[in-house]
């Protein structure tokens, strides 16, 4: 029983050279392990970018009153945040329900980032001077105005644009200021 639990040198020699599967050596088995190791390094390099190209979208505010609206207007224009302001305008489905397929199509290929950037740097402008919110108003024509304070207590409105309600959300319809 004692010589079963000890396997001479030589004994283990030969079967180690019955096992080579990658040949006589070590040369063979450790290119191997450094081809493996290799493609674990670029599996991992190709998996970050990918997941780097995939950022998830920023959250979208949903305001239900008009005055909510403006002031998420005021807040992007402020931060001068683009995805922000973009985020308050009518998506793909709710165009459509409202203007419908073919209407909200032309909407959404009307409704360009430069346009949507030509308005929001127009609202910013008219922010200058740190002004206060101060209230909305809403015309006959769903254009929705916001109210701004200056420091010299002078209330001024800055044109929104359209809005229209989606549901329990009001979302703005036309940008305010587009050239052109």
């Amino acid at each position: 029983m004692h010589h079963l639990l000890f396997i001479s040198a030589a004994k283990a020699q030969v079967s180690s050279a019955q096992l080579g599967l990658f040949g006589e050596g070590n040369r063979t088995g450790l290119l191997l392990v450094a081809l493996m190791l290799t493609f674990l390094l670029l599996s991992r390099v190709h998996g970050r970018s990918a997941r780097e190209d995939l950022r998830p979208p920023p959250p979208r505010h949903n305001p239900v009153t008009y005055d909510e609206l403006a002031r998420t207007v005021f807040q992007v224009a402020v931060s001068c945040d683009l995805e922000g302001y973009r985020g308050l305008f009518l998506a793909g489905g709710e165009a459509a329900s409202v203007f419908g397929e073919q209407v909200g199509e032309a909407y959404l290929s009307g409704r360009t980032l430069e346009v949507l950037e030509e308005s929001l740097v127009t609202i910013g402008a008219h922010l200058s001077g740190n002004p206060s919110f101060h209230g909305v108003r809403l015309d006959a024509d769903d254009r929705l105005f916001m109210q701004v304070r200056l420091p010299g207590d002078q209330l001024v409105e800055i044109d929104l644009g359209s809005v229209v309600r989606v549901g329990a959300v009001v979302r703005l319809a036309e940008a305010p200021y587009r050239s052109g």
